[in-house]
């Protein structure tokens, strides 16, 4: 019978640290328009590389993407990059409409 020990350190061989495959960004190379919290996330996307933003709704991710999209050209060497995104966005479930369109509402 294992224990608890012995079971962390089966978990301890199983992780896989992601490494680091982007480059350094100082914060004067980052787009003043971003707040605080953008530019820490869009450093840390770059620097890491390989890298997603999971963040809720509102926050700029697509701001943040874009701005993550404009470094990486400026770089020798630098890998392709894309955004990706659902086929289909869902508005806020407090979202006012105008017009009636084809969305399914939740929250």
């Amino acid at each position: 019978m294992s224990t608890l020990a012995e079971y962390r350190e089966f978990l301890k061989r199983k992780v896989q640290i992601s490494g680091v495959f982007g480059f350094e960004v100082s914060d004067d190379e980052i787009h003043p328009s971003l707040k605080p919290f953008q530019r820490i996330a869009v450093k840390w996307a770059v620097r890491g590389g390989r890298r997603a933003l999971f963040e809720a709704f509102g926050l700029g991710k697509t701001r943040q993407q874009l701005e993550i999209l404009r470094k990486n050209p400026k770089r020798p060497n630098c890998p392709s990059t894309s955004i990706s995104s659902p086929k289909r966005r869902r508005p806020n479930g407090n979202a006012k409409m105008d017009t009636p369109r084809n969305f399914e509402l939740t929250g």
